[in-house]
């Protein structure tokens, strides 16, 4: 009974130790390189033409893929050419190739006898020089072959006769002439490498030009037709602009703030006709505007200009509500740079302005329609030029560039579109000539009387401020001319409160009063600084394998 069970032990360990073998013999592979001839031709621009014949020697096992990588030979400029199976075909082949690397993986139908390849690629401006010497110098063969390679045949060809050949190394040359160079190696082991190093006088000027990126002409093509799109946009934009028809509405039944939304339709400068309006309440004496004087730093003085609600009577609803909106803020600086404060007084002028038909209605969806598709668009472009180089295409920054340009003549397209209907056109006319009339007669009075001017330039404030010309610059030149003013009189609807100062309001000179009065209001619509001041003050700051 003992020696049967010993007997079952010895089968069944028997058994498993064939299984163990007979299944290694079936997935067993073993090959080598049986032969490899490199053939190397140098052209007369100083490229390498390289072609490579490798025979595959199947030992034991069936084989269906190959690939050959180069990545540390010396050599620069790695352009595939083709590959070819001898006597057999390729099923599929990947090619990657980036600068000075080039990886090749081929299928070929399964097999397990010999197999024989041809690979071409080229190697561009390779060829080198010192003083008056060419040189040929890089690994023909890298580390990486997992296989030992046998009858190695290299042959180097001249692009005409040379004189002067030293070759290293000198034990493997086979033959040479003025024409080439044959070099023979028996055997190398697996992962060695083999480097070769040639000289001859010289004949190839190795002074390449310098060689334009792949990126320049997707660049370059794409940035024209980037340009082209935006020129089209402009032209086609201002085709279809309305043209002006005369307006027959009166300037009369316009409140300040609505001409200036018809003066400024897409800039912050329309906020000017806030002050206008508040100026003109003042004038009305609904309001009182309290100018409350203190020094400011290095010597400086700076105004804040509250408002006192005099009467609330005779009111249209604008004017309520430019008010009630007053009421909500400390004082008259909070009021203009909050445009949270003032944004139900803007959407009420923009209604009346539609009701008149002086505005565009379909003008606002079409800009916000054109910005999010600028934006869109440039966000994929960037993201094409970003990605271009790790895609390996560099057309693809091309498409890049004229996305991001194409965002751009969207947002040009938002800017150009009209905001004003024809009417609304006409009307801008209309307010612009009545303007420059009151900037006119002005200029004339100040260059005439300037005591005159300055009762002027207060009785006409709301409309000389709302004119486009009227700017800090512009009102530094009228300060110049108002200081020859010798008497002033303090219109009623200001006051000023000195009593953080150590002088009176007669020590004040008139520009002064003025620069109190218009840089706490005016300009400081579209500026974000602390606090004003008045004249003179500022405000805020290798190898291969097969499988």
């Amino acid at each position: 009974m003992k020696n049967k069970k010993f007997i079952y032990f010895i089968a069944i360990i028997v058994i498993l130790f064939l299984s163990l073998v007979f299944s290694q013999n079936i997935h067993a592979k073993e090959y080598e390189i049986s032969k490899y001839d490199i053939n190397i031709e140098v052209r007369k621009n100083g490229d390498y033409l390289i072609t490579e014949k490798i025979t595959y020697n199947f030992l034991e096992g069936n084989f269906t893929n190959a690939y050959r990588e180069i990545s540390n030979s010396g050599l620069k400029n790695l352009e595939f050419i083709s590959l070819d199976g001898v006597f057999t075909s390729i099923t599929n082949k990947k090619v990657d190739q980036n600068g000075n690397s080039l990886k090749v993986n081929w299928s070929y139908p399964e097999t397990d006898q010999n197999a024989e390849f041809i690979l071409k690629y080229r190697s561009n401006k390779a060829l080198s020089s010192k003083e008056n010497k060419n040189i040929i110098d890089f690994k023909v063969i890298e580390e990486g072959w997992d296989v030992p390679l046998k009858n190695i045949d290299i042959n180097i060809e001249f692009p005409q006769r040379v004189s002067g050949i030293l070759v290293e190394p000198k034990s493997d040359i086979e033959g040479r002439d003025g024409s080439e160079v044959k070099l023979h190696i028996d055997r190398l082991s697996a992962n060695e490498s083999y480097n070769i190093s040639i000289k001859f006088d010289k004949i190839i000027d190795t002074n390449y030009p310098e060689e334009k990126s792949p990126y320049f002409y997707p660049l370059i093509f794409g940035a024209i037709l980037g340009i082209i799109v935006i020129i089209y946009t402009i032209i086609k934009e201002y085709k279809n602009r309305p043209e002006s028809k005369k307006s027959d509405i009166k300037l009369s039944k316009l409140s300040y703030l609505e001409m200036a939304n018809i003066l400024y339709p897409k800039s912050s400068e329309k906020r000017k006709g806030l002050i206008s309006e508040i100026f003109a309440l003042a004038q009305k004496g609904k309001i009182k505007l309290i100018s409350k004087l203190d020094s400011g730093f290095f010597g400086n003085k700076k105004a804040e200009i509250k408002v006192e609600i005099l009467s609330e009577k005779n009111l249209s609803q604008l004017e309520k509500e430019i008010i009630d909106s007053l009421k909500k803020e400390k004082n008259l600086k909070e009021f203009l740079q909050k445009p949270k404060a003032s944004k139900k007084i803007m959407d009420m002028t923009r209604e009346n302005l539609k009701d008149f038909g002086l505005f565009n209605n379909q003008a606002g969806r079409t800009r916000i329609t054109d910005i999010y598709l600028g934006v869109l668009t440039s966000i994929l472009g960037a993201a094409g030029i970003i990605l271009a180089p790790f895609s390996g295409y560099p057309s693809i920054s091309g498409i890049g560039l004229f996305l991001i340009l194409l965002g751009i003549g969207r947002f040009i397209k938002s800017a150009l579109v009209p905001m004003l209907s024809s009417t609304g056109l006409g009307a801008q006319e209309i307010i612009e000539k009545h303007l420059d009339e009151k900037k006119d007669e002005f200029e004339e009075v100040l260059n005439k009387n300037s005591n005159r001017a300055i009762e002027l330039f207060f009785a006409e404030i709301s409309y000389i401020i709302l004119h486009q010309k009227f700017k800090q610059g512009k009102f530094k030149k009228y300060k110049k001319k108002l200081k020859k003013a010798d008497k002033f009189e303090k219109p009623e609807w200001i006051e000023f409160d000195m009593s953080e100062l150590d002088e009176t309001l007669d020590a004040l000179e008139v520009v002064e009063v003025i620069d109190y009065v218009l840089l706490s209001t005016i300009f400081i619509v579209n500026s974000t600084a602390g606090a004003t001041g008045a004249t003179g003050a500022g405000g805020g700051a290798g190898g291969g394998g097969a499988s």
